[in-house]
């Protein structure tokens, strides 16, 4: 469950483990964009790979991002949620890769995780979800 957020536009660099981003059954597509300076104040301060702020402060400098609808989806969702990503085509073209500068515009919002059994759940996360535009700036 996801509350209704905000519309932002961000600039950062793409730094996520291994290859940058992070292929879901759901067939949404996450990455986590280290934001620049001027955008700190949408961080994502229970991200597990949070660079903290060099300030001191308590916040992240990360935020995840998910492009809906990008990959292949596992037979599952359809079973469980029906179709949904018919007719619907990725915003991206490609992959971002670690260490690119991407501007960023979507919807801003906390992802509360609905994970059975609870135990399994993250805490609530910060994230661009889902991410309407996406630019390479480098």
């Amino acid at each position: 469950m996801q509350d209704s957020g905000q519309c932002i536009t961000v600039t950062g660099t793409v730094y996520s483990s291994s290859s940058g981003t992070t292929e879901e059954p759901d067939g949404d597509l996450h990455f986590t964009l280290q934001l620049d300076p001027k955008y700190e104040k949408y961080p994502n301060d229970k991200d597990p790979q949070c660079i903290p702020h060099p300030a001191g402060f308590p916040a992240c400098k990360n935020i995840i991002v998910e492009v809906i609808c990008h990959n292949k989806i596992d037979p599952s969702y359809y079973t469980k949620f029906g179709r949904y990503c018919d007719g619907v085509n990725s915003i991206l073209q490609g992959e971002p890769h670690q260490g690119d500068k991407l501007l960023v515009s979507g919807r801003w919002l906390t992802d509360k995780d609905e994970t059975e059994p609870p135990q399994k759940r993250h805490a609530p996360w910060n994230e661009i979800h889902p991410a309407s535009y996406i630019k390479k700036l480098s």
